[in-house]
C-alpha cells in the first residue's frame, strides 16, 4: 500500500508549494549574505580609515593586507544596497529576514499528516 502523502496529487502539491518557495529562500540568503557583509565592513571600516592618516602606508598595507582586502570586498558587495551613502540597518533586514523565514515555515506548521483510511 503507498502511503497517502507519496501519492501523485500530493507531488504536484509538493511541486507548486516549492516553487513558490524558492524566491523566498534565495531572499533569505541574499539577507544573510548582506547582514554579514555590513558586519565585515563595520569591523574593518577603522583599519581603512586610518590607512588615510597614516604617514607609512606601505607598510601599513602590508601589516593589515587582510583586514584592507575584507573591507574592499564587503565595500564592493554592499555598494548595490547603499541608501544615499548609508548602509542598509541590520534591524530591519533582520526583521524582513524573520518574516520570510514566517512564511516559508508556516506550511510546515500547519502540516496535518493525511489519515489512513
Amino acid at each position: 500500500m503507498i502511503a497517502p502523502y507519496l501519492s501523485w496529487e500530493g507531488n504536484a502539491t509538493y511541486d507548486t508549494s516549492r516553487s513558490q518557495l524558492k524566491p523566498i529562500e534565495s531572499r533569505i540568503k541574499e539577507i544573510d549574505c548582506i547582514i554579514h557583509d555590513i558586519e565585515v565592513y563595520r569591523q574593518t571600516k577603522p583599519v581603512a580609515d586610518k590607512l588615510e592618516t597614516v604617514t607609512f602606508k606601505e607598510r601599513y598595507k602590508r601589516e593589515h593586507e587582510s583586514d584592507l582586502i575584507l573591507f574592499k570586498a564587503a565595500e564592493k558587495s554592499l555598494r548595490p544596497y547603499l541608501k544615499d551613502g548609508k548602509l542598509p540597518l541590520i534591524k530591519e533586514l533582520r526583521a524582513e529576514h524573520q518574516s520570510l523565514y514566517f512564511v516559508r515555515i508556516y506550511p510546515l506548521i500547519t502540516y496535518t499528516p493525511l489519515s489512513y483510511s
